[in-house]
């Protein structure tokens, strides 16, 4: 396993692994608040994600978004993973995953085995950030001609500065709206509360400080913008199933 830190708000990779499936070991279940680049080099696994039911049969891949749920198994496959932080699409997943391009296969196997080499002899970060960012444009869905919404670059902005976003009404003030005004379209355009999407992010960004820092849980509380650690703490137990305390210890090993 080699675990990466690249110097970069769009993009931090977290884990990278090789390993085998088979049916002493499955896929999951797992949620993570991050992504996942889930690639099968050979051998195929049937993995359900969300409400959809996928086979992926070598070379193919998936990658899921934060906070979405997902189990698999395999007669045997060999694969690797990819976990990492992408700030650019952070709505960009309405399903919670993207699939390759039709004809992308081959070659993202090839890019990415490249990245795990690359890895493995400790290049330079912004080769292998140029590299994995080469790999995400194969997953992408059709580049939008229009500028991000307001709405939208408000969000970019709060994820920047979460520890000075208190409450929904932070958000509305970057896009230059009233806290009505900033619901309304924001339910518009992505057909979900607005105040459900600060608080995936506030949590999601806890989680990632909980399992890749050695933050007291007062000091992650301010760093997400919570007034208090034991606010933080139900609403993490809400939300992930687990305190975060338990939540640290089942994933020490991304630390």
């Amino acid at each position: 396993m080699n675990s990466e830190g690249i110097v970069d708000t769009g993009l931090n990779i977290l884990r990278l692994d090789l390993g085998r499936f088979d049916r002493r070991f499955g896929i999951g279940p797992a949620c993570w608040p991050f992504f996942d680049l889930l690639w099968i080099h050979s051998g195929s696994v049937q993995i359900r994600i969300g409400g959809a039911n996928l086979t992926l049969q070598a070379p193919d891949g998936v990658l899921i978004a934060p906070d979405v749920a997902f189990e698999g198994r395999s007669q045997g496959a060999d694969a690797s993973i990819c976990h990492f932080d992408w700030t650019a699409p952070d709505l960009a997943c309405p399903h919670g995953f993207l699939r390759p391009g039709l004809v992308a296969g081959a070659n993202l196997q090839t890019m990415i085995r490249l990245l795990h080499r690359h890895a493995a002899q400790n290049a330079s970060a912004e080769i292998r950030k140029r590299l994995l960012r080469a790999i995400l444009d194969g997953f992408s869905p059709p580049a939008e001609t229009d500028p991000p919404s307001r709405v939208d670059r408000a969000w970019q902005e709060a994820t920047e500065k979460l520890a000075e976003i208190r409450s929904l009404q932070d958000v509305a003030a970057l896009a230059g709206l009233s806290e009505s005004s900033f619901r309304a379209e924001h339910r518009t355009q992505h057909g979900a509360p607005a105040g459900r999407h600060l608080q995936r992010l506030k949590l999601r960004h806890a989680a990632r400080l909980l399992t890749t820092t050695g933050l007291t849980l007062s000091d992650v509380a301010a760093q997400v913008g919570f007034a208090h650690a034991e606010s933080l703490s139900a609403a993490f137990s809400r939300h992930y199933g687990q305190s975060p305390g338990r939540y640290r210890r089942a994933h020490r090993h991304l630390a």
